[in-house]
C-alpha cells in the first residue's frame, strides 16, 4: 500500500484519518492485533504530528471527537465516525 502523503491533505481530511486509525487501533487491541496496533499507533503520531505542524498548531481540531464520548471511542456515535471511515 502506497503512503499517504499527510501535507496534501487538508485539516478536515486528517481528522477524518485520524478518527479511522483510532477506530482501527481499537479493533486490533481487542483482537489482539498487537503489531497491528502498533504500527497504527505510528500512524496516529504523524497524524498528529502533521496537524501540530499546521499553521497555528491545528491539533484543536482533534478536540470535537471528545465530544459525546464517556471515555471510550466505541460509546462515540454519530454521523461524525461513519462519515470518516467512508472518506479514508
Amino acid at each position: 500500500m502506497k503512503p499517504i502523503k499527510l501535507d496534501n491533505l487538508t485539516v478536515e481530511q486528517l481528522v477524518e484519518r485520524f478518527t479511522v486509525i483510532t477506530l482501527d487501533q481499537d479493533k486490533a487491541l481487542r483482537s489482539g492485533r498487537h503489531a497491528q496496533f502498533n504500527r497504527l499507533f505510528e500512524d496516529m503520531e504523524a497524524v498528529k504530528q502533521e496537524l501540530k505542524a499546521r499553521d497555528g498548531d491545528q491539533r484543536r481540531a482533534l478536540l470535537p471527537l471528545y465530544e459525546g464520548c464517556e471515555g471510550d471511542v466505541g460509546s462515540c456515535s454519530g454521523d461524525r465516525i461513519k462519515n470518516a471511515k467512508d472518506n479514508c
